[in-house]
């Protein structure tokens, strides 16, 4: 047993999760967009043998990404070992921390969905230009690449940021994770709706190689087609989900002004409950009652908070 309490086992624990994630989804993303790649052009492949060159690049360049992955996580790898050491961390830890929260599962998706379409684009124009792939099936090829490396991507977003908001729950404050899901909750759902979409037209390609006696040229303007027939509906869910979700963005905010906040929502039918109550001078915290009956949580921070107390649940 270590410091603290902790052992190696809970001190990789983190670094664990995160490195099974992304091999799980390097063979995912690997089989979403290998195998309708060699559907549609494997006799182009095998005449022109960019495929060698593009499959050991590819390879190449995710042990790089990986690389500076796990070179992102540094900061956060550190906190977690001097907060579990019973350290405080200094204001330089935290910003870092704080930093490749916010920033590392955009930076780790994007690279990847651009290595990934920047493969499948690469030999979709190259094999289309020399002749040696019919530009349907090209189009198509382009289309596979580049929706189901968003669709590996957003997949990405969700392992990563999840990961990430547990290390931050024991290194930083541990209140703002109300305001965390108000920003951040509809991402979440829209990814989930993306990944989902891009593996549902993984499987209707899959379905078309399997059940259909279409030729290359055939299948790749198909699997085309359907790209807009899929983003269609979820631009329409996705403009129904932000009129109808926008309200609870509000409820969750950290307001900066609480006794105007609650003039104004007084008047408006809100009732307050019990008072008003000041938390170690770091918040001023209170609950409403809306005139619907819903219970909403209101703060105004006052100093920079240093525990990981939930100052809600202590004061409720």
């Amino acid at each position: 047993m270590t410091e603290a309490g902790t052992t190696p086992a809970t001190r990789f624990r983190f670094a664990g999760g995160l490195i099974a994630g992304e091999v799980g989804l390097t063979l995912v993303e690997a089989l979403l967009i290998v195998v309708p790649t060699l559907t549609l052009a494997t006799p182009a492949l095998r005449t022109s043998g960019e495929g060698f060159r593009v499959v050991a690049l590819v390879a190449t360049l995710i042990v790089v990404a990986w690389v500076r992955a796990g070179d992102l996580l540094r900061p956060v790898l550190a906190a977690r070992a001097g907060k579990r050491a019973g350290r405080a961390l200094t204001e330089g830890e935290i910003a870092a921390t704080e930093r490749v929260v916010r920033r590392a599962p955009f930076d780790v998706a994007a690279t990847r969905f651009l290595l990934w379409s920047a493969a499948t684009l690469y030999l979709a124009t190259r094999l289309g230009s020399r002749g040696l792939l019919a530009w349907p099936s090209a189009l198509g090829l382009a289309c596979v690449g580049v929706l189901h490396a968003s669709g590996g991507a957003a997949a990405r977003l969700i392992l990563w940021e999840r990961r990430l908001e547990r290390a931050r729950r024991l290194v930083l404050p541990n209140f703002d994770a109300l305001r965390a899901f108000a920003i951040s909750y509809r991402r979440r759902l829209c990814q989930t709706a993306w990944a989902i979409l891009a593996a549902a037209h993984a499987v209707n390609a899959a379905l078309i190689a399997v059940f259909t006696q279409l030729s290359a040229r055939q299948s790749g303007l198909l699997l085309a087609l359907t790209v807009p027939a899929l983003l269609a509906p979820m631009a329409v869910w996705y403009l129904s989900l932000r009129k109808r979700t926008a309200p609870i963005e509000r409820y969750f905010d950290v307001v900066e002004d609480l006794d105007d906040t609650l003039a104004r929502l007084t008047k408006l039918g809100a009732t307050l409950v019990d008072e008003v109550v000041n938390y170690e001078d770091i918040y001023r915290l209170c609950y409403i009652r809306g005139p619907e009956g819903i219970l909403i949580g209101l703060a105004q921070q006052l100093g920079q908070q240093t525990s990981r107390e939930n100052p809600i649940e202590r004061t409720h």
